[in-house]
């Protein structure tokens, strides 16, 4: 054979295996690829099967345990109260409080007030509300009688509300369209 024959057979033989490896990795990269989806369809059952044992610090249960206690006691909710009364405790006295809490209670029997002292101040708040536009409504009515009310974001705990019965509710009903109509008449003869 000359030469220039040996290099074409050589060029050939080249081609021929580069073809028959591409044609071979072609091959492996789908078999890797048909294992990959296979392992992740599967990977659900994968944890399924079998035991897992998990080693921990005894002091990560006790803690969990003090998590527990601790959210059961203080379980409640982010929500809004309307906010009545701030006044100094150098200024004022707990029965001067006292006396201004009972006399918003006369006035609005169905809302609950709280009275509260923040470090040097009297506060009273009254509502339980979830958001500001369910505020709104009785802030509005409270405006009436004390301009200077205003809602405040608070938390709210759950053993502050207590779930009123069907009759407390109806009572409630009575009262709120009692004084909605004392207001309207108010309003009318203005």
């Amino acid at each position: 054979m000359n030469r220039k024959a040996m290099q074409r057979l050589v060029i050939v033989i080249l081609l021929l295996s580069q073809f028959g490896f591409n044609s071979q990795s072609q091959t492996v990269r789908d078999s890797i690829v048909e294992v990959k989806s296979k392992v992740l369809s599967d990977s659900s059952s994968l944890f399924l099967k079998g035991n897992m044992s998990v080693k921990q610090d005894a002091r990560i249960d006790e803690l969990l345990a003090l998590y527990k206690k601790n959210k059961s006691q203080n379980s409640g909710f982010t929500g809004y109260r309307i906010q009545i009364y701030s006044e100094s405790s150098i200024d004022t006295s707990v029965e001067d409080a006292q006396r201004f809490k009972v006399n918003f209670m006369y006035r609005y029997p169905s809302l609950k007030v709280y009275l509260n002292y923040y470090d040097p101040e009297f506060k009273i708040r009254v509502g339980n509300y979830h958001d500001k536009v369910e505020a709104e409504y009785d802030l509005q009515r409270i405006k009436k009688y004390y301009p200077n009310s205003y809602t405040v974001k608070c938390f709210i705990s759950f053993a502050e509300i207590k779930i009123k019965t069907l009759q407390e509710i109806k009572q409630d009903s009575v009262a709120n369209a009692a004084l909605m109509n004392e207001e309207i008449n108010h309003n009318t003869n203005k």
